[in-house]
């Protein structure tokens, strides 16, 4: 039997329910029985395969502002909530974790030390940056390392008294040196991208579909303001000013917003598009069809996330759009921020903007011939491609089970 502790599953339609799906659709395949066990808030019906509620808390909870105390408190939850999963459903021979935190790693590592939980291998993927949800403050970003050493180091000798083979990733090249350092090992990359690979073994662009005047994708993804939601609505009626006939196309995947700067943002948004028809919005969730037809249409795929977020945190769009778009297509991200250093860091043609700087978009956007094509990956950066997509985060993860 195969674990996946997922305490970031909360709802349906989110990147955890894509991976999970996918993993689960790639080991029944292989003919191997899997439970995905969530966070308590799910209702399992809502998810197509096996699930249980069972943790209470979220990774996104455990950030660098808990003290001390509130911290032990989290890990302990963990490995509590850990113990109850093992008394009810016996243990696994194998484990997944692909979003892990300090908290819910220490709370693996006593497990393991405890003897609380047995299993043949343990497969840890490390999505963030150890600084990713680190806010203001001096002492915040040393004890945010910190955790994440101790916590590795713990789970690392946990595994090895345990005789559990430890397995663990992390989702980009700087992130990987980093944790390298922490474990003394190299840890291997995989990018946190949802396509699957029993979908598109191959892994080839999509050929182009093209019609009409030009198209611009400026957001998609969960409607967030540290994804520069609000830059956009505040851009748009330069950019439909400056850009002739372009077509413009936002995803509002996510709705759901209990802030007041981001439902002005969308209100914002919706006004424009009732009054211009060059504003194209995509109301909701896209199947993966969809999806993929949505950015074989696009000239240009704008990433415009804020580097206060981001200069720490990974985004599988990046590889999503680098692997789904057009080959004559651009893709523009903002400087400062983790997207920007990797596409440098391998050199790939990718087009820069800085955050919030409206006129230089409109530039950009304008002339966008002047800016580097995706063009064909495979040939042009075959390492690369090697490297990232030679396949799904799926079958990465569930390699030799």
């Amino acid at each position: 039997m195969i674990f996946v502790f997922d305490p970031g599953l909360k709802e349906p339609q989110t990147h955890h329910d894509i991976l999970d799906g996918n993993l689960d659709r790639v080991l029944s395949q292989r003919g191997r029985a899997c439970i995905f066990f969530s966070h308590v808030n799910l209702d399992p019906n809502l998810v197509k395969f096996r699930c249980h509620p069972a943790f209470r808390l979220s990774p996104y909870a455990d950030t660098a502002a808990l003290d001390d105390r509130d911290f032990a408190r989290q890990w302990r939850a963990y490995a509590d909530d850990i113990a109850a999963i093992i008394r009810e459903h016996g243990n696994p021979e194998h484990l997944i974790v692909h979003t892990a935190t300090p908290a819910l790693i220490q709370g693996l590592a006593v497990a393991l030390h405890l003897r609380t939980l047995h299993c043949r291998s343990l497969r840890l993927q490390l999505m963030f940056h150890p600084l990713s949800f680190v806010p203001d403050g001096a002492a915040a970003p040393s004890t945010a390392h910190a955790r994440y050493l101790i916590a590795l180091r713990m789970l690392q000798a946990g595994a090895a008294a345990a005789g559990t083979i430890l397995h663990v990733s992390t989702s980009c090249e700087g992130f990987s040196r980093i944790y390298s350092r922490m474990l003394r090992q190299r840890v291997p990359v995989h990018p946190y991208a949802l396509q699957s690979s029993e979908a598109a073994p191959e892994m080839q662009p999509v050929q182009p579909h093209r019609s009409g005047s030009r198209k611009v994708l400026l957001f998609s993804g969960n409607v967030k303001l540290d994804k520069g939601i609000g830059w956009v609505a505040d851009a748009l009626p330069h950019l439909l000013q400056a850009s002739g006939g372009t077509e413009f196309y936002i995803q509002l995947s996510d709705t759901r917003f209990g802030d007041s700067l981001l439902e002005s943002a969308i209100a914002k948004l919706r006004v424009i598009a009732a009054a211009n028809p060059r504003l194209k919005l995509i109301e909701g969730y896209s199947s993966e069809a969809q999806w993929n037809t949505t950015l074989s249409r696009m000239d240009a795929l704008l990433i415009p996330y804020a580097p206060q977020a981001y200069r720490y945190k990974t985004s599988g769009i990046l590889f999503e759009y680098l692997k789904l778009a057009r080959p004559d297509a651009r893709i523009i991200v903002t400087d400062g921020t983790w997207l920007a250093e990797e596409s440098a860091h391998w050199r790939l043609p990718v087009a820069s903007v800085d955050f919030a700087n409206t006129v230089q978009l409109g530039e950009i956007l304008a002339s966008l011939d002047d800016c580097p094509a995706v063009g064909n990956l495979p040939t042009a950066f075959p390492q690369f491609w090697e490297r990232y997509f030679r396949q799904g985060n799926d079958a990465f993860l569930t390699d030799g089970l």
